[in-house]
C-alpha cells in the first residue's frame, strides 16, 4: 500500500514478518520533512519516546534528565540547523517534546562515552579480566569486493548489535532523502520511527556506510558532532569515498568510533579508528590494528576486505574460508555467525560498478513476541526486505522478502573457542 502527497511518500510492507517496514521518500524541506515524518508515525514514536524519557518509566537510567541536558547543551551547539530543523519538525509532528528528540539523538554518544555511560547506567562497562585482548566493542561491519566476492562485485555487511530490549526495532524505516537544495545526492538511512540521524545508510553515487562502537580512550568528549550527523553529512555530501573520508576527517568527532565507507563504483573501502583527535584509515587487505584502553584489537588482512566486529577472530576464520565466494546467501549465513544476543538490525548491500545498488534488510522481533536473547528471534534469523534503489526511485513499489538460507550458526561454545577464552567460560554476547 502506498501513502502520497507532495514531498512525502510512504511505501507500506504491511507484512508482521517484516515488523511493518516501511520505506519513506522525502523531498521537502528539513522542518517539513520532520513534521510528516513525525505526523505518520505518531504512535511508534511517542511510544518509544515515552519509554525512553518519561518520568513516570521505572527505566532507572533513562529519567536521569539532567545527564541528556548537560551533554546536549554541549554537543548540541556543533549540530547543523537543517538538522535541528527536521528534530524541530519531528517533535511538532509526533506531538513529542522537542528535548525528548534532541536527547534520543545524542544517546549513541553517551552511552559509548565512558564517563557519562557510568553516570548513565548502573553497570559501567569493565574490561573482561579472563581475555586481555577483548575490547570494548559492539556490531560488525564487513566490506568485500573483487577476488573476494563471487561476482566480482561490491558486497558490504552491517549488523547492529545495540539495546534491543528499546524494542524501536518494533518499527523499522528506510527514509529516503531525495534531491533538493540541502540534498546533493539521494541517501538511503535504515532507521527506526524518531531517528532522523545515520547509523547505517548509502546513497546513489555507491557508498555505503556502516558504524560500530569501540574502546573507551581518554580523548573521547561531548564537545562535538554526535556521529549519525556526520554520518548522514558524508552520504548526502559526497560521490566518491575520497569525500566521505574527508568529511569524517574534517568534522568535530567525539568518542571512539569504527566507520566503514565503501564506494562501489571505485571497488575501494576505507575503514576509519576515529576518535575526538586522531583517525586512523585502513584499506582492503590490511590489518586492522590499534591499541588502546581496553587492550590491542586486530583483524588480519584478507585480500580484498576489510572488516571489524565484536568477533575478531570469529570474523577472520568465517571470512577467510569464503573468500571468493561471498554472496547474497554467504553474508546472510555471516550475520548469523556475527550476531549477539542485542542484534536488532542486519543490512546487506551489493553496490555493482554499473547498475542499481541492491539491498537486503532485517530486523530483530519486538521483545514480547519471542523470548529476548534466543536465536529465532535476532535480525539475522529473520526475512529480509529487499530491493533495487534504481526501481525504487523510478517510482516502483514492487518489494520482495527474502528469507535467510538454512544454515547451523556457530554455537556459543564454539565461538568461545575460537576466541580462546578459558575452558569453562563462554564469550561475552553470545547467543544462547
Amino acid at each position: 500500500m502506498v501513502k502520497q502527497h507532495k514531498n512525502f511518500q510512504i511505501i507500506h510492507t504491511n507484512d508482521l514478518e517484516l515488523n511493518h517496514i516501511n520505506i519513506v521518500r522525502l523531498g521537502g524541506e528539513p522542518e517539513e520533512n520532520g513534521f510528516n515524518v513525525g505526523q505518520a508515525f505518531r504512535k511508534p514514536i511517542q511510544e518509544l519516546y515515552r519509554f525512553l524519557f518519561h518520568p513516570s518509566r521505572p527505566v532507572y537510567w533513562l529519567t536521569k534528565q539532567d545527564i541528556f541536558r548537560e551533554v546536549y547543551e554541549v554537543t548540541g551547539n556543533h549540530i547543523s540547523d537543517r538538522y535541528k530543523d527536521e528534530m524541530k519538525g519531528l517533535a511538532k509532528g509526533a506531538d513529542i517534546p522537542l528535548d525528548w528528540v534532541h536527547w534520543a539523538h545524542i544517546l549513541p554518544t553517551i552511552t559509548e562515552h565512558d564517563g557519562y555511560s557510568k553516570k548513565l547506567f548502573r553497570n559501567p562497562k569493565k574490561l573482561i579480566s579472563h581475555r586481555k585482548d577483548v575490547h570494548g566493542t559492539s556490531c560488525s561491519v564487513i566490506a568485500a569486493t573483487n577476488t573476494a566476492t563471487k561476482d566480482g562485485e561490491t558486497w558490504t555487511y552491517r549488523g547492529l548489535d545495540w539495546m534491543r530490549w528499546l524494542d524501536a526495532q518494533k518499527s523499522p524505516l528506510v527514509l529516503v532523502y531525495e534531491f533538493s537544495e540541502h540534498n546533493q545526492n539521494v541517501s538511503v538511512l535504515f532507521s527506526y520511527a524518531g531517528f532522523i540521524g545515520c547509523i547505517a545508510g548509502l546513497n546513489n553515487q555507491g557508498l555505503s556506510y556502516a558504524e560500530q562502537g569501540w574502546a573507551d580512550s581518554d580523548r573521547e568528549t561531548i564537545d562535538g558532532i554526535p556521529f549519525p550527523f556526520i554520518a548522514r553529512d558524508s552520504l548526502t555530501y559526497s560521490s566518491n569515498l575520497e569525500g566521505a573520508v574527508d568529511i569524517f576527517e574534517r568534522s568535530r568527532r567525539t568518542c571512539d568510533f569504527v566507520h566503514l565507507i565503501a564506494d562501489g563504483k571505485s571497488k575501494q573501502a576505507k575503514l576509519l579508528l576515529a576518535d575526538s583527535v586522531e583517525m586512523k584509515e585502513f584499506g582492503l587487505g590490511e590489518t586492522v590494528e590499534a591499541d588502546y584502553d581496553l587492550g590491542p584489537m586486530k583483524f588480519p588482512g584478507i585480500k580484498d576486505l576489510i572488516y571489524s566486529g565484536m568477533y575478531d577472530h570469529v570474523l577472520y576464520e568465517i571470512l577467510a574460508a569464503r573468500h571468493g565466494q561471498l554472496d547474497c546467501d554467504e553474508m546472510m549465513k555471516i550475520a548469523m555467525d556475527a550476531a549477539t544476543n542485542d542484534a536488532v538490525q542486519a543490512v546487506i548491500t551489493r553496490i555493482p560498478q554499473e547498475g542499481s545498488t541492491e539491498v537486503w534488510v532485517a530486523n530483530a522481533q519486538g521483545r514480547g513476541i519471542f523470548p529476548f536473547g534466543k536465536r529465532k528471534g535476532i535480525a539475522p534469523h529473520r526475512p529480509y526486505l529487499h530491493f533495487r534503489l534504481d526501481d525504487l526511485l523510478n517510482g516502483s513499489t514492487d518489494l520482495e522478502k527474502v528469507y535467510p538460507p538454512e544454515y547451523d550458526p556457530l554455537t556459543p561454545e564454539e565461538k568461545t573457542v575460537m576466541m580462546g577464552v578459558p575452558e569453562g567460560r563462554v564469550y561475552p554476547h553470545s547467543i544462547n
